[in-house]
């Protein structure tokens, strides 16, 4: 943007030199005396001075600011193999990193929680059959009691995930002060990188500011 609005100020102080020297030279050769000419030159004059505050102002805005911002872009903005930006990619990792141990857990979590459930169906399932086979007259003794079996092997099978749910689940809560912890490390120094940003991007917009403040530097 800096660099566009350099060459907008060059090309206008070009362009008012060219049309100093046109008219310039249309004097030199003309006629014109005294005041009026001393009048006419002063128009040429200011429209000189303004041309080289115009190409003053280039100057220092591709010498100096945007010189500066390249230069932090470079120390701040690295790219990676894969033209990725490296801090952003780091900051990613350390995310990850941080949130590993708890996001195997709550892996757990849902396993465990899918398991209990699964198990819970089965129970009740397993419960309706019983219960239907003791009135149903084709149904053998043996039959009746591997229903009853079956009843009571889920229900077992729903304690025991029932149990490991609740330690999956505990552990993923007493593990919530850490994740939060490791998580707000990480963040506080995205949170950082960002405040030195907007205040180096502060400083250099005051500076655009003053650069292109004409009537300022024709006073």
């Amino acid at each position: 943007m800096i660099a566009e609005r350099a060459e907008i100020e060059k090309a206008y102080a070009k362009s008012l030199k060219g049309w100093t020297k046109k008219w310039n030279d249309y004097l030199l050769k003309g006629s014109e005396y005294g005041t009026m000419k001393a009048t006419w030159m002063a128009a040429l004059n200011e429209a000189d001075k303004l041309a080289e505050i115009h190409q003053t102002t280039h100057n220092v805005l591709v010498d100096e600011l945007n010189v500066e911002i390249k230069q932090w872009q470079k120390e701040n903005y690295l790219k990676t193999l894969v033209n990725q930006l490296k801090i952003a990619k780091e900051y990613e990792e350390e995310f990850k990193k941080a949130q590993k141990p708890w996001a195997k857990k709550y892996a757990l979590v849902d396993k465990t929680k899918k398991e209990y459930h699964a198990a819970c169906k089965s129970y009740q399932s397993a419960k309706v059959q019983s219960s239907n086979s003791q009135s149903d007259t084709t149904i053998s003794p043996d039959q009746r009691k591997k229903l009853d079996d079956k009843v009571e092997k889920y229900k077992k099978e729903v304690e025991i995930t029932k149990n490991k749910y609740k330690q999956a689940l505990d552990d993923l809560n007493s593990n919530n002060s850490r994740y939060i912890e490791d998580m707000n490390a990480v963040y506080k120094k995205c949170d950082q990188f960002e405040k030195k940003r907007l205040e180096f991007f502060i400083e250099k917009f005051s500076k655009l500011h003053n650069h292109l403040d004409i009537y300022e530097k024709m006073k």
